[in-house]
């Protein structure tokens, strides 16, 4: 049996950019529109976001936005969170942890004498890769 919702409800929309006919499920919804979707569909308004004028206009919008009262609001209130500083947390560790190898990196090269432009010669790569090296002997005739 079909019910009323789905007869008085459209299932297909045209694109305003490309004129087509397409599912509803093709189209982001908008809760500013009368029918509740976008004019234009999933892949016209991606790829117009994509262009320089797209991402220009996004830009532009952002950056109102985060100077309104609602924006500011929103970000204070992001900033205060749990998940925030959760991300922070792990963001930092991980970040502690990148700058340790690179600081034992560089400690390495300057105890043995290699440097970043020789890194590529082959007992210092082998070191670096946790493996024995052979003892250079260098001879002055």
């Amino acid at each position: 049996m079909v019910e009323l919702d789905q007869i008085s409800t459209p299932q297909y929309k045209r694109c305003a950019r490309c004129k087509q006919l397409k599912l509803l499920m093709e189209y982001w919804s908008d809760k500013n529109t009368q029918d509740g979707f976008c004019r234009q569909c999933k892949g016209c308004l991606t790829e117009y976001w994509k262009s320089a004028k797209g991402r220009e206009i996004n830009k532009r919008a952002t950056k109102k936005y985060a100077q309104s009262a609602k924006g500011i609001l929103c970000s204070a209130r992001f900033r205060a969170s749990d998940k925030r500083k959760e991300y922070l947390k792990n963001y930092t560790q991980s970040g502690r942890l990148a700058i340790k190898e690179k600081e034992r990196y560089h400690r390495i090269q300057d105890e043995y004498g290699w440097h970043s432009h020789i890194d590529s010669w082959y007992p210092a790569a082998r070191f670096l890769e946790g493996l024995q090296t052979a003892t250079i002997v260098e001879i002055k005739v």
